[in-house]
């Protein structure tokens, strides 16, 4: 898509399971979806919804059949939940991630490396059991 000028997006949103980040998902899961991105080439993610509180949000999370926290990322007062900060965090280090991959070098290639182990599939399925390992390794090179 880019050769024609295009933008490419990954989008959750009820689907899927994991990596996502509804309430009872696991906090590395954000981390993951926001640096995905940039490991793939990608040119970012969309998630349909920030806001969009049920009526007693700070009670029940839920609404209707979706998951719970499906709806929103921060709260009523404008907090944030803590799975707006892990989504944020893995942002900012995609950003991070394309910076230094566009500056070339051994990191870029450090980082060549890595991007084959943010793979869909083994994500889907938690193949891996969870992110932790990835994390720390995608980490350890960014801010190295």
């Amino acid at each position: 898509m880019k050769k024609l000028g295009r933008r490419t997006y990954v989008c959750v949103c009820c689907l899927p399971k994991t990596p996502n980040t509804f309430i009872y998902s696991d906090p590395d899961d954000g981390f993951w979806l926001g640096v995905f991105p940039a490991a793939k080439g990608i040119d970012g993610l969309s998630r349909w919804t920030f806001d969009s509180f049920p009526e007693n949000a700070m009670e029940d999370a839920s609404y209707a059949s979706w998951p719970s926290g499906e709806t929103f990322l921060v709260y009523p007062d404008a907090s944030p939940s803590w799975r707006y900060l892990q989504l944020l965090n893995g942002y900012q280090n995609g950003e991070k991630w394309r910076m230094l991959a566009d500056a070339g070098g051994p990191v870029a290639a450090e980082l060549e490396r890595l991007a084959v182990r943010y793979d869909v599939q083994q994500a889907l399925h938690k193949k891996d059991g969870d992110f932790k390992g990835l994390i720390a390794d995608t980490l350890e090179v960014l801010n190295r």
